[in-house]
């Protein structure tokens, strides 16, 4: 009898556990791939079909170790019949056929394992990849997935099952590209197409305010808003179209009240649009930090609770006005910690509105801005929003370096660069993970695009800082 045991690596190399709990609610230990050990060898399927090897070199060859170990039990079965039932089932786990969600490492392992054993892996590591590549998480590890896949192709000149275990300079015939150190970037590197990049904001303070503020008076019919407030909303026009350089401090708290009792109301209300257009307007305003904290808190929280349901029931322009206090968020030294904290549970709504085919380009281009005014006030200890936003722009830059129409996109591609960029110099975690996610291909795609000469010297600025 041979000892079978199913060897798990963790394809996200550690973000599902450190990210999931903020992205989808829950813990998820890892995305696993997984390989059957038998023999002294490790059967697993991946890009390039059926592989065979000793797993000390499945360690050196893609540069991971296993994380969990199962026992799946004992065969009287022999290597010789176990490799003469894969070449027979050889012609369904290919290139081809291989799919991230349905017929992928997994399924090939629950496969053997049926065969040596007569029972297959444990079932929620083949149901995983539906539950979360299906998720706006999955939409930004897809990119690292898709690369570990890629470099899951024999070694030049391999066949199936014809790696020597006991033949470790084979081993680095195909070492992957996450395998290697990223270069390290001089802290006194200038960079000045990036430095010249500042805080975007949305309008100017006094835009569409007017009209605002007289929906919101049309919509008052049973008085949720009382004749003082009604009144305090007229001065805040007034105070914003004589250009002050400081609010009154009890003005603001009465301002920030009204606007925290209407966005309140949930996205379902008539006021949630009107709402969102006072915030934008509260967050263009001289401040301090000691006002209406309370009331401020409760309005940023109630507009990133929106974004996080999925799919998104936000009409174009609430969309566009919610994109626009994030975006304005950042900008606002008081409110720039605060949007810090939330952006992992709002930055899958940017991103996925960035990839809606249905988008408009100029909601595209509010959304890439938010994402760099993101990582422009990203600060030092804030690994897990690193992640998050460079897993998400790499994955939305992929999707659009493949269309031909990308040229349309160019200030949306202009505004995830710049972002990226800033990410690139600053965080050593920023450097390390594009590498795995091949940011450096999806860039060279960008570079040689028709129709983005304007965006190329930050395009070829930006791959250098890899």
């Amino acid at each position: 009898m041979t000892t079978v045991t199913l060897n798990m690596y963790d394809l996200s190399r550690g973000m599902a556990q450190q990210l999931s709990p903020a992205l989808l609610g829950k813990t998820i230990d890892g995305v696993w791939h997984t390989g059957v050990l038998v023999f002294g060898q490790e059967y697993f399927f991946g890009g390039g079909g059926i592989q065979a090897m000793a797993p000390e070199l499945v360690v050196q060859r893609y540069g991971m170790q296993p994380v969990r170990t199962i026992p799946l039990g004992e065969t009287n079965l022999s290597q010789q019949q176990l490799e003469q039932f894969l070449r027979e089932n050889s012609s369904r786990f290919t290139d081809a056929t291989y799919d991230l969600l349905r017929h992928n490492c997994n399924n090939f392992t629950d496969e053997v394992a049926k065969f040596l054993v007569g029972s297959g892996i444990p079932q929620y590591i083949i149901d995983l990849p539906n539950e979360v590549l299906n998720s706006p998480f999955g939409a930004m590890l897809r990119p690292m997935l898709e690369n570990m896949n890629n470099q899951m192709h024999a070694a030049p000149g391999d066949q199936l099952f014809s790696i020597p275990f006991n033949d470790p300079s084979r081993a680095t015939l195909a070492a992957p590209v996450a395998a290697t150190t990223p270069a390290s970037v001089s802290s006194n590197t200038s960079s000045m197409a990036l430095a010249s990049r500042r805080f975007k904001i949305s309008g100017t303070p006094s835009l569409y305010l007017n009209k605002m503020v007289q929906r919101i008076k049309t919509l008052n019919t049973e008085q949720l808003l009382s004749r003082d407030e009604i009144s305090a909303l007229d001065a805040l026009s007034l105070d914003v179209t004589t250009d002050r350089k400081e609010f009154d401090s009890t003005k603001s708290k009465e301002w920030w009240t009204i606007v925290n009792k209407l966005v309140g109301l949930g996205h379902e209300s008539t006021f949630f649009f009107p709402a969102l257009g006072l915030f934008r307007v509260l967050l263009l305003q001289p401040t301090t930090v000691s006002e209406a904290v309370a009331e401020k808190k409760a309005c940023f929280e109630a507009v990133v609770c929106v974004a996080e349901i999925e799919p998104s029931p936000l009409t174009c322009a609430q969309k566009i006005l919610l994109l626009a206090v994030l975006l304005n968020a950042f900008a606002n030294s008081e409110f720039s910690d605060l949007a810090l904290s939330s952006s992992t549970r709002f930055l899958p709504f940017v991103f996925a509105t960035i990839a809606d085919v249905s988008t408009s380009p100029d909601v595209r281009v509010l959304s890439s801005n938010v994402i760099s005014n993101c990582c422009l006030a990203i600060k030092v200890g804030e690994e897990v929003v690193v992640t998050a936003l460079v897993c998400g722009a790499v994955e939305t830059l992929d999707r659009i370096s493949r269309h031909h129409s990308c040229s349309i996109q160019q200030q949306t591609i202009e505004g995830i660069i710049v972002g990226l960029g800033r990410l690139l110099h600053s965080f050593e975690v920023a450097r390390s993970l594009s590498i795995d996610l091949g940011l450096a291909e999806v860039l060279r795609r960008l570079n040689v695009a028709p129709g983005l000469d304007a965006i190329q010297a930050l395009v070829t600025e930006v791959v250098a800082l890899i």
